[in-house]
């Protein structure tokens, strides 16, 4: 995933002093700019950044002492971003996590560009690329990050997220397994969890080659990654594909309650046979767009006929290829 300029802008800073993940922000930001904790009379209020880019003035960046640490750390380094990024000028307040529901469209770029600024000087792509492919878990990421980076959960996750390849699925439950929030790292085909929905017995987690997790304050960081490939099974059953499938709705909904489910399944299918795909891609892709759909979907993959269904359905489909 290419990074964005404000993102750029901060590597290029990192590299020009020699800024590590877990180096003294505060010193570098002191460079460019002024900083000052003090107590702000509303809790609204994060930080401000004073005098950017006026003549003969050095910017000045104010934190609110009231907020924990971690918080306060990613503000600086948000302030900081509003410092380099050329085109914010004059007086910024910025709240760092309400931002989005400000109605001023203009700032609620600017904070956003400031935040990925803020990511990427912390905790820099590439740093977290590298321990990906040490340890090819996020887990384990996310314990490093903090140990080392010392922000918060909240702005460690998105980083990680951000950073990871294809094939996870993330979500965060309560102590009682309940979904609160859920994404997927870019070209993922599963679908995110909904909130409220349970990690355990889901057909996501039976789906998933792995499931690593962190837990914290009573809350359960999850990723579930799923492979590109999967092999295919001999299938023995001598029935065509249609014939199997007519089974496997008649176990499933007996009660005829989706008419359209054959329309349906086979047209998420047909969409996954792209030019050039392995049939081990093809049956990957296929079970992951049908892992958390709708709870019928769930049970037709999990019937023990699901497999045979779609093996020799993808055989045909790629018989029709060669002709």
């Amino acid at each position: 995933m290419k990074l964005s300029v404000e993102a750029e802008l901060a590597k290029h800073i990192a590299k020009r002093h020699g800024f590590k993940p877990g180096n003294d922000l505060k010193k570098l930001v002191n460079i460019y700019a002024d900083v000052e904790t003090v107590l702000f009379p509303v809790d609204t209020v994060d930080g401000i950044s004073l005098n950017l880019k006026l003549p003969k003035k050095r910017p000045n960046i104010l934190l609110n002492s009231s907020i924990p640490d971690t918080r306060r750390l990613f503000t600086l380094a948000h302030e900081f971003g509003h410092v380099i990024i050329p085109w914010h000028f004059g007086t910024v307040f910025s709240n760092i996590s309400g931002f989005e529901d400000s109605v001023n469209s203009a700032y609620r770029e600017m904070e956003a560009e400031a935040n990925r600024f803020a990511a990427e000087i912390l905790m820099p792509r590439a740093w977290l690329l590298s321990l990906h492919s040490e340890c090819n878990d996020p887990a384990k990421m996310l314990e490093t990050v903090l140990n080392t980076c010392g922000t918060s959960v909240a702005a460690a996750v998105i980083a990680i997220n951000n950073s990871l390849p294809p094939g996870y699925v993330y979500a965060t439950t309560d102590e009682n397994d309940e979904i609160i929030a859920s994404s997927t790292s870019q070209g993922t085909f599963v679908t995110p969890f909904s909130k409220g929905e349970f990690l355990e017995g889901s057909s996501r987690l039976n789906e998933c080659v792995e499931c690593n997790y962190f837990k914290h304050r009573g809350i359960d960081y999850n990723w579930l990654f799923f492979e590109s490939e999967q092999q295919l099974d001999v299938v023995s059953d001598g029935r065509g594909w249609r014939e199997i499938l007519t089974q496997i709705i008649a176990d499933t909904d007996p009660d005829n309650s989706q008419p359209n489910i054959k329309m349906s399944l086979n047209g998420i299918i047909s969409a996954c046979n792209k030019p050039g795909v392995s049939q081990e891609n093809f049956y990957a892709t296929a079970r992951q767009k049908l892992a958390g759909r709708d709870s019928l979907r769930q049970e037709i993959l999990g019937h023990p006929l699901f497999n045979s269904f779609l093996i020799k359905r993808i055989e045909e489909f790629m018989a029709r290829q060669k002709r």
